[in-house]
Formats: C-alpha cells, structure tokens, sequence
C-alpha cells in the first residue's frame, strides 16, 4: 500500500462561495485532519517498512542508526494477513433480480472488488477507510474509496453515522509536489465541491434529497469510545517491530565481527601500528616484526567473539510475542518449530484471525450496504430511507473468512448434502464452493441445455403415434426391423 502524501490545506475553510456555517464545517473537518495525520503516516512507515530505527544507545551509536536499513515487516504481514481472508464477494437482494442485475453492473463498473482490496488494507493500517457514492452524468452512480490520510469525518453519535466528510477527489502534480485540486464535502443536505483556480478555492454547493451524506466509513474493530475504529499497528506491535529491527542492527554487526575477528596486539611499537590501516593489517598473511629494545617479541591474540545464539533466541522471543499481539500464527511471522503442527494446531491457530475477520466482514458489509443502497436511491431519485424500504434485502457477500482448502469444502459440502438432500438443488452449495455469481448463471445455461437434451432424447425413443384416418383415433404403430409395418385401417 503506497499512498502519495496528501496536505489538507486549513484555506480550503476561506473558500469563495462558502457560507459562514459551511466555513465552519469545512474548518472542522480540516483540523480532524491536521490531529490525526500524523499517526496515520506513521501506521504507513510501518507498514512500508520505512520507520526510524531508535536505538538504547549502548551497542549502536544513535547518531549512526540511519546508517542500518536493517527492517522487519511483520506490520504489513499482520494487516495482509488479516487482508487477504477479507474478500469481496458482491450483493445479493432476495428474490429481486432486477436490482440483483443492477448492483451487480454497478459492481463490475465500479471494480469494487478489487477497490475494496485496497480499502481494506487502509482500514486495517490507519483504523478506516472511507467510501463515497456520487452521481454521473447519464451514467451509473460513481464509487470511490479513500484512505483517511486523504479524508477526514464526523461522527454523528444520534444517527449512528457519519454526519459529514470531506475527501481529496482529486491532485495534481505543481512544482514537483502533489497538491489537491479537488476536494467534496459531503453533509445530509448538500454536497459541497471545492475546486482549486489560480485565484484560490472556490466552492460549489448543490443540495440533495437524500437525508444523508453520501459518504460511509469502514472502520476495523469500532467501539462506543472510538467509532471509527482503531489501527492493527497499535503501540504493541510498533514496539515489537522496532525491537526486532535494531536486533537485526546488532546481528549485522556481530556477522561483522566474526567474518573479520577482533585481535589484539600487546607490546607492539606504536609506530609500526601507524604505517598500517586496521584493514590492511587484517587481510595481510604474514606480519614481520622486528624486536623491541629489550629484546622483547610482541605477543599477539584474538578477542573471544560472541555467538550469534542470544540475538537468534531473542528474534524468536519477539516474532512469537507479535504474532500473538497481531492474533496470527507464529510460522507468519517466521517461527518454525522441530516438530510440524498438527491440522487441529494449524486450525486453532487461525481461530483467532477467523473471529477477526469475521469481526470486519460485518462491518465492511454495514457501509457497502449503505453505499449500495445510496447508489440505488441515487438512481430512482429516492430517499435513503425510501431505497431501505423499496430493497430491504440488499446485502453484501464475503467469501469464508477461514478460506478451507477446496478439498476440505467439497468434503463439507457433500456431507450436508447428504443430510439436507434438496440443498444440492440450490445455488448456496455452488457460492459456498466458491463459484462466482457469472459461473453459476453458467452453470445453470448449461444445466438447462442438458435437460433439454435429455427430454429430446426421450421423446425421439417414445414409440410413433399417428391417427387413423377418418376416425379421429390415434394408434401406435411400431416397427420392427424384420418386417414391415402393416398399413393402418379401420
């Protein structure tokens, strides 16, 4: 996840057009901004593996840690890993299939799947991710995600919901820097488009009926105090990853020293140490040197070196002790034991990151349904409410957060099957094996087709009925090989 660094200008507020009380919002908004980017950039360095590394001081000079690149990425693999099993799978509306037919259109316009990929893992890094939902011209309504080093919002503690936002729509490239060009502030009753001209902000404001902002958050792990949620870098895990990293510092410099062994040399004339460089005295294989005055040789040695053994044992200290602040297996972050694990450890081991992604699911699928349900009263020109009312089955599909093996799922499949004998008739079974809704419209074209033909061949093999002439009485005549049919009569 590589986001451009993006400045929320506080003169955005002054912008020509606004209204006092929208100057005020707008402010708000900008300074919920300025309080919170700070951590989000630095939830991103971890994440991207460019945070500082903080040494104690002792075995490395703090003026020479920028010298060490020396980093761990167990940040990324513990928001990947929770990523990746949360996986888009569309909306389902009941027995509508027109709407069915609509959102799954709008889905496929949108590449909301693959959007959501990216969103998620923003939601995971910062604690949320924002979506918008607006109207286009002759087309379908437009769905955009942000991460919230890009948006900011408030919270509306009554409705449940997000009372207002503002999102960076839009940049461009001025004097090597990116800078905002574009920014919409969504509120209940207007939607507010600042635009960026030579002169400095000017806004635009077009009021709506949708009696919310088109605006949704999806946040990781909400609670009552912090409901935009709370980020999977937490103090925890950050300590842990800068630990880590200034042990790999000091494996670098113990590989060092037993590549190149510390010596020492004892009476040993000052002057003869001067005509040659540390290095140089190293690598050469054969030192002359001459006695002293009284006759004396220099003695020379080599320092005992340290193992490498404490650095390793205190690696594996800390990758266990992240992988459990993360709810991950150990093996993720690089613990490997003699023995291998069992399929009740492996399984007991992800219990945790299932319940979590579980968690998530749920709540990424409240905002998609709401941004689902924007996007539909947006077309039919209808309330939020009234698009609650007229599609109160919309709803939104996630693959199985555990992502059983195929083999595994077709063995549950068939197993419920053989309990719950009409469930192979119905398309649950096709989506739980993980079909997508275009392969199973596929497979059901198919399935008639084959049903077709079977009733052709059928009818082809029933024998030939034919009606006697005159009479209105229809007989069978069928015939056989070895003689040929008698003509039909009275």
């Amino acid at each position: 996840m590589v986001t451009e660094q993006i400045d929320i200008p506080q003169s955005l507020a002054s912008a020509e057009g606004l209204t006092f009380d929208e100057g005020l919002l707008v402010s708000k908004l900008t300074s919920i901004w300025l309080e919170h980017v700070a951590s989000n950039r630095r939830n991103e360095s971890f994440y991207e593996g460019t945070y500082p590394i903080e040494p104690l001081g002792i075995a490395i000079d703090p003026k020479k840690a920028s010298v060490f690149e020396e980093r761990v990425d167990w940040a990324r693999k513990a928001v990947d890993y929770i990523a990746n099993r949360s996986q888009f799978d569309g909306f389902s509306a009941g027995d509508d299939e027109a709407a069915v037919s609509w959102l799954r259109r709008w889905s496929a316009d949108n590449d909301i799947a693959n959007a959501y990929a990216g969103a998620i893992t923003s939601t995971l890094t910062h604690s949320c991710a924002f979506a918008t939902v607006t109207t286009q011209e002759h087309h379908d309504p437009l769905l955009r995600f942000y991460p919230a080093t890009a948006a900011a919002a408030l919270w509306d503690r009554r409705a449940g919901r997000l009372g207002a936002g503002l999102v960076v729509a839009d940049m461009a490239e001025i004097e090597g820097q990116s800078v905002p060009t574009l920014v919409d502030v969504f509120t209940p009753t207007e939607l507010i488009e600042l635009s960026y001209k030579r002169d400095g902000w000017v806004a635009q404001t077009t009021p709506h009926r949708l009696g919310r902002c088109h605006m949704v958050a999806i946040a990781n792990r909400p609670s009552l105090r912090y409901p935009f949620g709370r980020s999977k870098i937490g103090p925890g895990m950050r300590s842990l990853v800068g630990e880590a990293s200034e042990v790999m510092a000091l494996m670098k410099l113990a590989v060092q020293f037993a590549a190149a062994p510390q010596t020492y040399a004892l009476g040993l004339d000052p002057e003869t140490m001067e005509t040659k460089s540390p290095f140089k005295s190293y690598m050469d294989r054969m030192w002359a040197v001459s006695r002293d005055e009284n006759g004396d040789v220099p003695q020379f040695g080599q320092l005992t070196q340290l193992t490498m053994e404490p650095l390793l044992s205190t690696m594996r200290t800390l990758s266990s002790m992240a992988a459990a602040d993360a709810g991950v297996p150990a093996s993720t972050f690089g613990v490997v034991t003699d023995n291998p694990s069992s399929a009740e450890a492996i399984n007991a081991a992800r219990e945790d990151a299932v319940i979590e992604v579980t968690r998530l699911n749920r709540q990424a699928s409240s905002a998609l349904a709401d941004a689902a349900h924007i996007a539909l009263a947006i077309r039919d020109d209808i309330t939020f409410d009234e698009s609650l009312e007229a599609y109160p089955e919309v709803a939104v599909k996630f693959r199985p957060a555990s992502m059983p093996s195929e083999a595994s799922l077709a063995d549950s499949m068939l197993k419920q099957s053989q309990i719950i004998e009409w469930l192979a008739d119905s398309d649950v079974l096709l989506k739980r094996l993980g079909y997508t809704d275009e392969e199973i419209a596929s497979l059901e074209q198919t399935k008639r087709d084959y049903r077709s033909r079977q009733t052709m061949e059928t009818l082809s093999a029933l024998p030939e009925v034919v009606q006697a002439p005159g009479s209105g009485i229809a007989e069978e005549v069928v015939a056989h090989e070895d003689e040929p049919p008698e003509p039909a009569g009275l």
